[in-house]
């Protein structure tokens, strides 16, 4: 290593074959090029020196910083630093998402920017990042702690109408999308606006001081930390009650058999009227 002037023993290792052998040299600076002789002994002496080319040690790169982690549907966005790599450059970065149990290879993503895909919603994962140079691998990033999530699926809503009232109610939607529903919110107009509801006791509640006879679109939607879900069925729902009574214009008494004589209700009670009934009893009321 200095020029061939200075040797030492050293002990080798050889694989199965016996045809490979190696050993290690230690305690060696950082940076500075080596040029290493090796030569064969026996009895007799020393065979003649055969060198390596200059070989440069170079030391790992220091350990990124993960800025950010955000989550998406079954897939993680990840930002971060550019390390110093002490003399030597970064050929490749590599992430983790089980705790720096396994890496996989991302290159030299863009901007420090990578996409993590095929994740599953609703599992914590923790996510570090490490870069590597021909030094080797620098220590892992700092760790966060993430959870992709989606949206949540729709519920399905059930209405029936009442007196100025419609009593809703609604199934829990089939996936939260991977992340806790936080509230759901009705609508009266088939989703152009939609009212927060919070989480109704048994996921019913009833909407009130309607008009009856008017129609409403009935639909829902559930909300987590991602978003609004889609929307749910909507329900055409006409608030309604009995009609008012009909009014009476005149009875006109005739060989037996009385005419009455009517007009419709005032109020329909918010429902097309389907026909009259009429009753009669013998003597006075």
């Amino acid at each position: 290593m200095d020029g061939g002037n200075t040797y030492a023993n050293t002990n080798v290792s050889y694989t199965g074959s016996k045809s490979i052998y190696s050993y290690t040299i230690s305690g060696l600076s950082i940076g500075i090029p080596y040029t290493v002789y090796t030569m064969a002994r026996n009895s007799v002496g020393n065979s003649a020196p055969i060198s390596t080319p200059p070989t440069i040690l170079f030391n790992k790169p220091d350990a990124p910083v993960l800025y950010n982690a955000e989550i998406n549907n079954r897939s993680i966005d990840i930002s971060f630093s550019t390390p110093l790599d002490n003399g030597n450059a970064i050929v490749r970065y590599e992430c983790s998402v089980d705790n720096m149990i396994t890496y996989r290879d991302i290159g030299l993503p863009l901007n420090n920017q990578y996409n993590i895909p095929n994740l599953e919603n609703g599992t914590v994962y923790s996510v570090s990042v490490r870069a590597v140079n021909y030094g080797g691998n620098s220590n892992a990033s700092n760790t966060k702690y993430v959870i992709p999530a989606t949206i949540p699926d729709p519920p399905v809503v059930y209405t029936l109408p009442g007196d100025r009232n419609i009593d809703i109610s609604f199934d829990t939607p089939l996936s939260n999308g991977g992340n806790a529903i936080t509230r759901y919110e009705y609508s009266l107009n088939n989703g152009n606006t939609y009212i927060p509801v919070g989480f109704p006791r048994n996921n019913m509640f009833n909407v009130y001081n309607l008009v009856n006879g008017n129609t409403y679109g009935v639909c829902m939607r559930a909300v987590n930390y991602r978003g609004n879900s889609l929307v749910s069925n909507i329900i055409p729902s006409i608030p309604c009650t009995v009609p008012k009574e009909p009014i009476i214009t005149a009875v006109v008494s005739k060989h037996n058999a009385l005419e009455i004589f009517f007009r419709p209700p005032t109020d329909n009670g918010g429902a097309p009227i389907l026909g009259y009934k009429y009753a009669y009893i013998l003597g006075n009321i």
